[in-house]
């Protein structure tokens, strides 16, 4: 299949950046070992545990899983900066706003792409409320659900919940059988 679709690209005059590429095993035989890949040149394209694409870490395992950890250590870089940035200076509601429009997209990003774990999505939701009580200096977990209630801020397992809603209300008006057959897989 690789050389078939090597060859094709050959005939447009690209090439296979051998440097870039990795092969990902996804399946119930994710975790047998498998035959090295080579291209035209005999080049070897390595396989690997996880890979970036479209800014989305895919792993390897027996179902679609995806590693949403650097997500949320992009979201803890991003939260710092703008703690770092305008720390006490600026009053809760700004640092709540800016946590709110400039983070949580970088937390959130591709969220709708995976079926989620209730321990992936409480562990979604700590890196958010772990900032909303740096930011109120305060660890009583009732006293910050009551004030991301008056801020309207919703934890991230919610947008989540909102934002697979969403795409798969899409999905299903896609009249292909193969997003068809997709969606009916995921539920």
């Amino acid at each position: 299949m690789l050389s078939v679709v090597e060859s094709e690209l050959l005939k447009l005059d690209l090439r296979l950046n051998v440097g870039k590429c990795c092969a990902i095993r996804i399946g119930p035989r994710h975790d047998k070992i498998c035959a090295t890949l080579s291209t035209v040149n005999n080049n070897a394209i390595q396989w690997c545990d996880r890979m970036r694409y479209l800014g989305v870490t895919i792993c390897k395992s027996a179902e679609f899983r995806c590693d949403f950890s650097p997500a949320r250590r992009s979201f803890n870089r991003a939260a710092n900066a703008v703690l770092s940035k305008v720390g006490s200076t600026g009053s809760e509601e700004v640092l709540l706003h800016l946590l709110k429009v400039q983070c949580v997209p970088v937390l959130l990003y591709g969220c709708e792409s995976v079926d989620w774990s209730t321990r992936e999505l409480s562990s979604m939701d700590f890196a958010f409320v772990r900032f909303v009580m740096r930011i109120f200096k305060c660890n009583n977990r009732l006293i910050i659900d009551e004030v991301m209630s008056n801020f309207s801020l919703l934890k991230p397992s919610v947008i989540i919940a909102q934002r697979i809603g969403k795409f798969n209300v899409k999905f299903l008006g896609i009249e292909n059988s193969i997003c068809q057959s997709v969606l009916m897989l995921r539920h």
